[in-house]
């Protein structure tokens, strides 16, 4: 610490933004009296992951549960510091009301005097935000714009002619029923979803001279065409409502990620007899994404052919009726996502892409043939969509293999030694290869028992069992461990208790229990879903709302530093910091809202702590601890 105290606070703050945990960066505040003092280093430091408005352009939940239940009252000011960069403008400054008046104060910019550092900024578009001028366009600052209809049913068209009075505008997501955009000389990212449908030429986008990124985000766009979109885009994702004709993109040569979302209700009929999508012009594409669920070869024998430049490396095709002409070579092609049926059936051939080290076989309805992977596939996932159908049974995996997922029911196959990741669905006992790091187990009903024997540099181990039928000893060389939790059967024979109690206990042997370690000393960190979270064929209405877990016995027999709790909503992340050696007190952090705070128990005996978790998307954030049910 000493060594620590001597940088300077610009070599500090360097050392405190790269922690990612929020946990972290108080735990290392606290460490020193003099560190925790230092006003002019914590006016600079903002906790990771605290925004006013979320990814979505909406009031975040997460911050104004972090907001009105934050515990560390002398992280007021870094907390603080994490949003004064953000706003919302509201019509109405009585939508949210808040006790706190710094929250108020963030929702509306009446007593905010100094607007000259907001950064981000959210608008609730209304027929009652009479002036926009106003409430907006006086604050220059602004890089990162959201503007969101609130009563679409009253706007006849959401007016931004005038955008280009924000000069330091970087990005601007748009969600409206209408939209009237005017030009925009520095704006780089456009995302734009859209009630009405509207020819492209109709937006205008070739006004904005400087755009390098834009997102459809719904399927409004008609009339797609070459020259109608910004020569300067380097990422597209558009998602049309027909396909586009064949010369659509030829024009844009800086184009480096494409996405194309096909509508699955695009009527097939009125197209060319033989769709096709030039993208063989575009010599910066590296990412190449296209989906079409709607799979017409199914019904009238269709293909839409797309030709790719030679400069593609990673490519997503998610459709079963896409085709690569086999004159397309893809020699730096490093990453393929396709649906099985599409590289069994030859519509996408692999012989000239020597490069390719991940493969995603999606969809598969069939037998694999035996020699159809590359030898030079290092990362291999398989997603098995049939019913007792061993689709691997023939397939020769490549030899310098290091990472396979399988999913659904298959035989016993023969797993390469080069493996250091595995994902399978255990269906019986056998060996694993002895170099592996990491595996996860999907327990079928068959499995009569888990596995005893490990590999010995093993680090990584998820068993999703869920149905709750087995216990297992941890091996001792385990530090990340995920683990399906089923409720605790002894807790249904209590009358009192109204939720499902989940413990980390019923997943253990009585062996394990029976110590005062329950899991071994290197399991730092333990992942556990509950309520259903983690099985897609579970009905979280069969767990109930609201869950209660056993937080007690993860600080007091296990040596877990980091616990994320999964929910069918949202996964919670917690630091668990033990601040003595007795576990006396102890600080517990959701190091994404950072609620929590310091748990002391001066007791002679460790109570109880039961987390309350509510199982409900609208307000996933929401959990309390307690003492008692």
């Amino acid at each position: 610490m000493t060594h620590l105290l001597k940088l300077s606070n610009l070599i500090l703050l360097n050392i405190i933004t790269e922690i990612d945990n929020n946990g972290d960066i108080v735990c290392l505040l606290l460490t020193c009296k003099q560190l925790y003092q230092n006003s002019s280093l914590r006016k600079s430091i903002q906790f990771k992951g605290i925004r006013v408005i979320n990814d979505n352009g909406e009031l975040s939940q997460q911050f104004v549960d972090t907001a009105t239940r934050f515990n560390l009252f002398s992280f007021n000011d870094i907390l603080k510091n994490s949003v004064s960069d953000q706003q919302i403008i509201l019509p109405d400054k009585e939508k949210y009301n808040y006790d706190h008046q710094w929250i108020q104060d963030r929702i509306s910019t009446v007593n905010r005097a100094d607007k000259s550092n907001i950064k981000t900024a959210l608008v609730m578009y209304s027929p009652k935000l009479k002036d926009l001028q106003k409430s907006l366009y006086d604050i220059p600052s602004i890089e990162t714009l959201f503007i969101d209809d609130d009563e679409p049913k009253l706007i006849k068209a959401m007016d931004l002619g005038s955008i280009s009075l924000l000069p330091n505008l970087q990005r601007l997501v748009v969600d409206s029923y209408k939209l009237n955009l005017g030009p925009h000389t520095t704006l780089k990212s456009l995302e734009l979803h859209i009630d009405t449908k509207y020819p492209l030429v109709d937006l205008g986008l070739i006004k904005l001279v400087s755009l390098t990124k834009l997102i459809f985000n719904n399927h409004f766009v008609t009339d797609i065409g070459p020259g109608l979109l910004p020569s300067s885009l380097t990422s597209l994702i558009l998602r049309p409502k027909e396909i586009p004709p064949r010369n659509t993109f030829l024009s844009l040569t800086s184009l480096v990620n494409l996405e194309i979302y096909l509508e699955s209700r695009v009527k097939y009929e009125g197209v060319q007899d033989h769709p096709f999508i030039d993208l063989s012009s575009l010599s910066n594409l590296n990412t190449l994404l296209f989906e079409y669920r709607n799979d017409p070869i199914e019904t009238i024998g269709h293909r839409i052919e797309m030709s790719v430049p030679t400069s593609i490396k990673i490519l997503k095709l998610y459709s079963n009726s896409i085709q690569i002409p086999s004159k397309c070579s893809m020699p730096k092609l490093d990453k393929l996502y396709v649906h099985g049926s599409v590289l069994i059936s030859g519509s996408v051939s692999l012989l000239t892409s020597p490069s390719l080290k991940k493969l995603v076989m999606d969809n598969c309805q069939e037998m694999i043939p035996p020699n159809i992977i590359p030898s030079t596939v290092e990362r291999l996932i398989i997603n098995n969509y049939t019913a007792g159908l061993n689709i691997v049974k023939h397939v020769v995996f490549p030899p310098f293999l290091t990472h396979l997922a399988v999913t659904g029911n298959y035989e016993t196959i023969k797993h390469p030694p080069s493996l250091v990741k595995l994902r399978y669905m255990l269906t019986e006992e056998q060996s694993l290869p002895q170099h592996l790091k990491q595996v996860s187990w999907e327990v079928s009903d068959a499995v009569e028992f888990l596995p005893t024997s490990f590999p010995p540099n093993l680090e990584r181990l998820g068993i999703f069992d869920f149905q709750g039928y087995f216990q297992m000893d941890i091996p001792s060389t385990i530090k990340y461990l995920t683990i399906f939790l089923t409720p605790d059967p002894e807790s249904k024979k209590q009358p009192w208790l109204n939720n499902p109690l989940y413990s980390i206990n019923t997943s253990l042997t009585d062996m394990a229990i029976s110590q005062p370690q329950w899991l071994p000393h290197n399991t730092t960190h333990l992942t556990c879903h509950v309520g259903g979270g983690g099985g897609d064929d579970v009905d979280p209405r069969e767990y109930g709302t609201h869950q209660v877990f056993r937080l007690d016995e993860v600080i007091n027999h296990t040596n877990v530093r980091y616990l994320s709790l999964r929910t069918t909503e949202i996964t919670l992340q917690f630091t668990i910091q033990r601040l003595d050696n007795n576990n006396r007190n102890v600080l517990v952090l959701e190091t994404q809202t950072l609620t929590g705070g310091i748990i002391s128990n001066n007791r002679q005996q460790y109570d109880p702590i039961y987390l309350h978790l509510n199982i409900d998307d609208s307000n996933p954030f929401d959990y309390k601890w307690c003492f008692d049910m």
